[in-house]
């Protein structure tokens, strides 16, 4: 079998995985915001469950799963941090703002990565070749908030938004580098990840005063426990496939398929929850993710050069190498795959 097919079936599960749970998990957050108004408590529940299921998937062998360990612990917490505020910010945006300016905010949000890579990391300059997509995403932008500016109704949704831009750039630098230099088996790092990160939201949980609160619903009843008990499920798939397959694709390749999948969200939005605004509204935000993806594709090429050039010592020792096992077989096969996201678009 040729390496690109071994690569393709490597990563094409991974990135389908990924985008259906993070296309189908906005829409699911919102949906039990809706019954379950309490974000906090919500976000412990996610991260609680996934860790649970993670070690519970180890415990009795059905995966391999790393054992706690203090010192990678320590390591992972940046990472946990970075994870946890970006995550707690988005869900802030879904439940004040709602789902569209959820997906307004992440389309934009990968502008700020590459401009931030351009200035301060000497990282590829913007091309002739981008410069539409560009302007195409700016005036999506510029026509959502003109015929939604009710969504940015107080300065709390305002600042969720300002921090979830200023942080996904934060974040796919630290948790890429994290992932990279400590090495975690799949589910290890499904099982770090949440446990780390529930180190930031317990504290945050105890004073939000979500756990009295939430006592004058009836978790029980199907209306509140069916949404709730969907956002956890997707919390551990998401978990899973958001994390292995950015150790598999480049980071322009995990870009566009971050931004692709919020079409699955759209329709979500407007099928299941029938929240979906005027045509100009929605008309603005199909331009921001078109011209996000066409963005992101026309600044590629570019970024896995650099990628290349920094990576080369290391990428012409492991193409060299046989490969011995599953996890071998992923390493061997990631220069492939940043060959192959050049050639064609994911999905």
């Amino acid at each position: 079998m040729s390496s690109e097919k071994q690569a393709l079936m490597i990563v094409a599960p991974m990135a389908f995985g990924h985008f259906v749970s993070a296309g189908s998990l906005t829409v699911a957050n919102k949906w039990a915001f809706d019954v379950f108004p309490y974000i906090t408590l919500l976000t412990v529940a996610q991260f609680g469950i996934t860790a649970i299921v993670a070690h519970t998937l180890g415990r009795f062998g059905i995966v391999e799963v790393d054992a706690m360990e203090k010192t990678k612990l320590t390591k992972f917490l940046p990472a946990a941090f970075v994870f946890f505020f970006t995550t707690f910010a988005g869900q802030q945006i879904i439940a004040n703002g709602g789902v569209e300016l959820f997906v307004i905010t992440r389309c934009t949000a990968p502008l700020l990565t590459f401009f931030g890579e351009a200035i301060f990391l000497d990282g590829p300059k913007p091309t002739l070749s981008s410069v539409l997509p560009l302007a195409a995403m700016i005036l999506g932008a510029v026509f959502f908030v003109h015929q939604r500016s009710e969504l940015l109704h107080s300065s709390a949704v305002v600042f969720w938004c300002v921090s979830f831009l200023l942080m996904m750039p934060v974040d796919a630098l630290v948790v890429k580098k994290t992932i990279t230099d400590i090495p975690f088996t799949k589910w290890g790092l499904v099982f770090y990840n949440n446990a780390a990160a529930l180190i930031f939201n317990i504290p945050l949980l105890l004073v939000s005063g979500d756990i009295s609160a939430s006592l004058e619903v009836d978790i029980l009843a199907p209306r509140v426990f069916i949404p709730v008990a969907l956002t956890c499920i997707l919390g551990v798939s998401i978990s899973f496939f958001s994390l292995n397959v950015r150790r598999l694709l480049t980071a322009a390749a995990f870009m566009v398929l971050g931004v692709m999948n919020k079409f699955l969200t759209l329709l979500l939005n407007a099928a299941l929850l029938h929240q979906n605004g005027d045509w100009v509204s929605t008309l603005g935000i199909v331009t921001v993710i078109v011209g996000g993806v066409m963005w992101q594709r026309s600044m590629q090429a570019s970024v896995y050069t650099v990628a290349q050039e920094k990576l080369e010592p290391s990428t012409q020792a492991t193409e060299l190498k046989v490969p011995g096992d599953s996890e071998d077989l992923e390493l061997a096969c990631t220069s492939e795959v940043g060959r192959l996201i050049d050639k064609t678009a994911i999905i």
